[in-house]
């Protein structure tokens, strides 16, 4: 399968499930690209992060992802990391708690491991 990890200015319109990624560490992403090679489901990724300029690009990620992941480490982007939070589809990992959001994440792998122990639940329950 195969896994597109994308940068502004580019999109990417094939049937993939879609995943913005907000401050994703480089290194944590670099990590995620390995797990995604030997992965059965493919994934469009967009990558957001401080020092990026692209917002219309930015808020078009926003409307396209099926699952945004936010970095709570206070950076620039914190007050739009924290109106992302309050968003149904989005998770958070980090050091800042939210209330109104229980989609925590002990780092921001979980979310892609979870999504195969359910896809593998779904593929049991119809045998």
């Amino acid at each position: 399968m195969t896994t597109n990890f994308i940068t502004p200015p580019d999109f990417v319109s094939d049937p993939n499930h879609t995943i913005l990624l907000v401050d994703v560490d480089p290194v944590d992403v670099e990590t995620l690209a390995h797990l995604c090679a030997g992965h059965d489901e493919s994934f469009n990724i967009y990558l957001f992060k401080e020092g990026m300029s692209e917002l219309g690009w930015y808020d078009e990620c926003v409307a396209l992802a099926d699952a945004i992941i936010v970095n709570t480490n206070e950076t620039e982007l914190s007050p739009a990391k924290d109106q992302l939070v309050s968003m149904p589809k989005t998770f958070h990992y980090g050091p800042k708690n939210f209330l109104n959001n229980p989609r925590g994440l002990e780092n921001f792998l979980d979310y892609f491991i979870q999504r195969a122990n359910e896809r593998q639940s779904q593929t049991s329950s119809t045998l």
